[in-house]
């Protein structure tokens, strides 16, 4: 069982101590891999201390040796010394005293030098009563913030939906009559498909869609696939080993993008490869790239490649598409960011252990809505105007949060002055 060792030290004022607390182990619990804590236990973890693990125990139990267990004192209270340990200068006091590169530890002996006061047990009380009224408060306020960021992103998922579904420009349909259908616009893509075949062998028409995804479509629009709209066909990435990389190439990973955002050129990580992997696996202005292999929360997660994205590689576990000329291809890319494309992008997703994968096949057979080209432009500067509010809102939404959670340390700073 985890000890409790106390020292104290009369200070000047009358009815406040100064004590230091030390938690230390018995010869038995060297031997052993387990601890005993009982509830109302303060249990510490001391690994990684950064993370500031505190917890009061609800229930008895065992825990592991690298977490510290407090008993409960007569002479104070567990709540009081909890939040006493949830302050800035207790944790950075923790982390500049703890050792280990992959699992650093605080110092036990060091740790148990941190002095803390320690006013009368009444008074305690009452200091843990405001800080919890006022943590009351402002996990109040965070929870609002974060049902509010979660209303943003659920609005952000319903404009384009309407922006994929016709919806969103409605009254613009209305005032261009005379729009040239998507059908012809589809006909002369498959000519130019046709007449630049540079695959393999004689040509290969694009997987015929299936018509039937997608049942009150606007007029004027078509239903497709993304095979039809390619113009250079898709392709996995390059795979190299880890000595490989350190400097060279640009090359662009799974984690250097997510939905609406890439990471720039300059900041990509270098690989070591030769001509004709660069001529083979470079990325060019208008490359859509698509994750293929991932958890099923980021499974088919794609980016449009950009000037300050180009010229880079791309590694193996993405697949990249060169679309049309005559698309405009942020509406394929905004399409796959919907919640609609990108379900019927990955509904034949294969499993395997803690990740799935599609294939160049399942890319292709994706459905795909077809709007006129003028309106495809349209529906892209629709979902720009509104996108750009929503990341104004969560950008001032996520300021407050971090107000919040300085809120937090200010209270205990000022809790633990004796100011409060």
């Amino acid at each position: 069982m985890t000890l409790l060792k106390r020292q104290t030290r009369p200070t000047s004022a009358s009815n406040t101590s100064r004590e230091i607390l030390v938690a230390k182990g018995t010869a038995a619990e060297v031997k052993s891999t387990k601890s005993v804590f009982r509830q109302g236990d303060l249990l510490y973890g001391k690994l990684r201390p950064y993370l500031n693990k505190v917890w009061l125990a609800d229930f008895d139990g065992l825990c592991s040796t690298d977490i510290l267990v407090f008993p409960k004192s007569e002479a104070y209270d567990n709540r009081f010394l909890k939040y006493r340990f949830l302050t800035r200068d207790f944790v950075n006091y923790a982390n500049s005293n703890s050792s280990g590169v992959n699992l650093p530890r605080v110092n036990l002996k060091a740790l148990g030098r941190f002095e803390i006061n320690l006013p009368p047990l009444p008074e305690q009380r009452r200091i843990v009563a405001r800080i919890e009224e006022l943590f009351s408060r402002l996990d109040a306020g965070a929870a609002a913030l974060r049902h509010a960021k979660a209303r943003l992103q659920r609005y952000r998922q319903s404009v384009l939906a309407a922006a994929v579904t016709g919806q969103l420009t409605q009254a613009w349909r209305e005032q261009h009559p005379d729009t040239e259908p998507a059908d012809e616009l589809l006909a002369q893509i498959l000519t130019d498909r046709r007449e630049n075949w540079s695959g393999r062998g004689k040509y290969k028409p694009p997987i015929e869609p299936s018509g039937s995804e997608f049942t009150q479509l606007p007029d004027r629009w078509a239903e497709t696939n993304v095979d039809s709209l390619i113009d250079g066909g898709v392709q996995n990435g390059l795979y190299l080993p880890k000595s490989k990389y350190g400097s060279g190439f640009p090359i662009l990973r799974i984690d250097d993008f997510q939905i609406g955002w890439v990471r720039p050129l300059t900041e990509l990580q270098l690989v070591n490869a030769d001509e004709n992997q660069i001529d083979t696996y470079s990325l060019a202005v208008g490359d859509l790239v698509i994750n293929r292999v991932n958890s099923l929360t980021h499974l088919g997660k794609s980016a449009l490649i950009r000037k300050h994205n180009s010229p880079a590689l791309f590694e193996s576990n993405m697949m990249r598409a060169r679309i049309s000329e005559r698309v405009f291809r942020p509406f394929v890319e905004l399409y796959l960011h919907s919640r609609i494309g990108r379900t019927l992008l990955t509904r034949n997703a294969k499993w395997a252990v803690n990740q799935a994968s599609i294939n160049q096949t399942d890319v292709c057979s994706t459905p795909l809505p077809l709007p006129p080209l003028a309106e495809q432009h349209q529906i892209v500067a629709e979902v720009e105007s509104r996108t750009t509010a929503i990341d104004h809102l969560e950008a001032e939404l996520d300021h407050q949060i971090t107000r919040s959670n300085r809120l937090r340390q200010s209270t205990l700073a000022t809790a633990f002055s004796g100011q409060l």
